[in-house]
């Protein structure tokens, strides 16, 4: 008889645990759903997330949450520690090419916090900027280059003097945004002898810099990232892999003291 409660404890313990578990791998299949939604993610790789899920260690809630942290430090590019780069970047807007779009793409930011185009360029995107001006980010990053080295068939001091104006008019639309403007990421040398014109970056980049002490504004050098790392190139050596953009929202969000 004195057995009894101790057993109907038991029971409804481990009754407990278990719908905690369910609850909390419910709650990681439903976030990955939902931070997804508006990313060009699979079908295969929604269905590969969820593959992980069922092996997790279901033996204790402790368990089940280390599995949770472990993928979301995969995620992260394995830092050892998560990041809501949306909060993070808060109020901020970051224009930009198709590298840029990659930070919707891939879930690290909302689109709200993006304003890109494959193919984006300053020769083209002014709506773009002027999109972004309305609504009067506390910091706004820019990040063009790559395309323009051919739309200006390697002319940098035209493509300054367009991306300069484009800047000023940007802050007096929203002149209490404070802005920043990467420089343009390295190109590899199989994608430069395919195109030589983007062989022309290490120029382009002095003249963003020079850009940049004239209009007060600071510059950061995005070209060591992919030299740092090449494992980060996408296959045509100009694009990149999703864990660049824990490497490059890490140095934006340093730069700007965020």
């Amino acid at each position: 008889m004195n057995n009894r409660p101790t057993k109907n404890k038991l029971n409804l313990r481990a009754v407990i645990v278990l719908l905690a578990m369910l609850i909390l791998a419910f709650i990681f299949v439903f976030n990955l759903f939902k931070s997804n939604r508006n990313a060009n993610i699979a079908k295969k790789d929604v269905k590969s997330n969820v593959t992980k899920v069922s092996k997790f260690n279901f033996s204790t809630v402790v368990d089940v949450e280390t599995e949770l942290q472990k993928m979301k430090d995969a995620e992260n590019g394995g830092s050892g520690k998560s990041k809501n780069y949306r909060t993070i970047f808060a109020n901020c807007a970051i224009i930009g090419d198709s590298i840029t779009e990659g930070l919707t793409a891939y879930g690290f930011l909302g689109e709200e916090q993006v304003f890109s185009v494959v193919g984006g360029a300053v020769s083209k995107d002014e709506a773009m900027f002027d999109k972004a001006a309305a609504t009067y980010p506390k910091v706004a990053f820019f990040s063009y280059g790559m395309n323009d080295m051919g739309n200006f068939n390697g002319d940098a001091d035209s493509f300054i003097n367009q991306y300069s104006a484009l800047i000023s008019k940007f802050k007096k639309k929203s002149p209490k945004t404070k802005i920043f403007v990467n420089g343009i990421s390295t190109p590899n040398e199989s994608a430069i002898n395919a195109n030589k014109v983007i062989g022309n970056y290490k120029i382009f980049n002095k003249k963003i810099k020079a850009m940049c002490k004239k209009l007060k504004i600071t510059y950061i050098d995005t070209a060591h990232i992919l030299v740092d790392d090449p494992s980060l190139y996408a296959g045509d050596g100009i694009h990149v892999q999703p864990a660049y953009y824990n490497v490059w929202l890490d140095l934006m969000q340093k730069k700007a003291g965020l």
